[in-house]
């Protein structure tokens, strides 16, 4: 198996490249990610980190659009709703930056985040889900 790493403007696609950002939308994005970047510490547990990136997803982007939680073992899951009866959009499986042992990358596509990943989409798929659109793995 190969692993290809695109960049970000290869990645998405053509359209979205096209699409104007309102001068409010970006510097809430702006805000928000230097907050991030600002509350991280790397001394915290995974757990804190989690909630970091909770926070920052529900300020940026989805404060009244999705739910964003936990469900069962899965880090962060965005729900189609709001509400967390809604179905799973979006699994999103969160490492340590320390614990590079278990993150995905180039050099080392078979590591524990990715093996979770397929796990919990594969639990989503079981239960009838056809609407998660999204697997993210970050540290």
């Amino acid at each position: 198996m190969n692993i290809v790493c695109l960049p970000v403007e290869k990645s998405v696609h053509r359209a979205w490249l096209r699409k104007p950002v309102a001068r409010e939308a970006f510097d809430l994005f702006r805000k928000g990610l230097k907050r991030l970047f600002d509350r991280i510490d790397r001394g915290e547990s995974e757990e804190h980190l989690k909630r970091i990136v909770a926070d920052f997803l529900t300020e940026v982007w989805y404060r009244d659009v999705g739910e964003i939680n936990t469900k069962e073992r899965a880090d962060l899951v965005i729900h189609a709703g709001r509400s967390s009866r809604d179905p799973v959009a979006v699994i999103i499986e969160t490492k340590h930056p320390a614990n590079a042992a278990e993150m995905i990358s180039a050099a080392r596509p078979n590591a524990k985040a990715l093996h979770e990943l397929i796990l919990y989409y594969l639990r989503e798929r079981t239960t009838g889900n056809l609407g998660l659109t999204r697997l993210i793995a970050c540290e």
